[in-house]
């Protein structure tokens, strides 16, 4: 999903992240730093999301 598409959903810095977190700590989503930016983050969904 694009950042365009998260802020027309009226999801916010501080909604998205905390969202993120729970759904990394059950094993729905996998994080990766990007490689020259660590404030940018790859997501993806495991088997189990």
């Amino acid at each position: 999903m694009c950042l365009s598409a998260i802020w027309r959903l009226g999801i916010r810095h501080y909604s998205a992240v905390g969202l993120v977190e729970r759904l990394a700590s059950r094993g729905y989503l996998s994080r990766r730093e990007g490689p020259h930016d660590r404030r940018r983050m790859s997501l993806e969904l495991t088997a189990s999301g």
